[in-house]
């Protein structure tokens, strides 16, 4: 599936605390050209971008959050928002958290690191050696879920029906533990033998 980015663009000629947030199946950079027009004395500043392939989903979750949460938007009929970027980032980031290709390019990160780290693989079962019909434990609810098979997707079932730990999450996740985003990385919230996911990866990778 192609690829497109969701950008968070600035400009000069804004106030500080003024995002364009847009989406483009092409490059950012040809975007940034494009959009600057005689209307405008200065050209974009690219912020941020997120590429997946899940582009659209991802800035019509953007633009929804910030609407409902935030009432930022400058017009209903414009992608531009009221706040300042490292908050539009955020949520960018907190949303894309569960799009297993979703990468980030946030430049005066790579300056101030020297250098781009590299995103980590995706969460497999196989991580950590959970094999079909491992049991695992819900811990926001207790509820108790079967591993279906490993392939990228974490599949598991519950209740005779089959989902994803993201799509399970946010399916039976209870109201008081919601984040604001709705959006969740599985791995976090499910545990196996009294180990959290999360934990069992970075003891297998030898982090802990």
């Amino acid at each position: 599936m192609k690829k497109g980015y969701v950008y968070i663009l600035t400009n000069p000629a804004f106030k500080e605390d003024w995002v364009k947030i847009g989406k483009t199946a092409g490059t950012v950079e040809k975007r940034m050209e494009d959009l600057f027009t005689t209307a405008l004395p200065k050209p974009f500043d690219l912020y941020a971008w997120c590429q997946t392939s899940k582009f659209n989903e991802l800035e019509k979750q953007a633009h929804h959050i910030l609407d409902k949460l935030t009432k930022s938007r400058v017009d209903e009929r414009r992608e531009f928002f009221q706040l300042v970027p490292s908050e539009a980032l955020a949520v960018l980031r907190e949303l894309a958290a569960t799009i297993d290709d979703a990468e980030f390019y946030v430049p005066h990160e790579v300056q101030a690191a020297a250098q781009k780290s590299t995103p980590a693989p995706a969460f497999r079962f196989s991580m950590v050696h959970l094999s079909p019909g491992a049991e695992l434990v819900f811990e926001p609810t207790g509820a108790r879920v079967y591993v279906v098979e490993d392939k990228g997707d974490n599949k598991i079932s519950f209740e005779g029906k089959i989902y994803t730990l993201s799509g399970f999450c946010k399916a039976f996740m209870p109201d008081n533990k919601r984040n604001r985003v709705d959006a969740y990385q599985g791995p976090h919230y499910f545990s196996y033998d009294g180990t959290l996911l999360v934990k069992l990866r970075a003891e297998y990778e030898g982090k802990e």
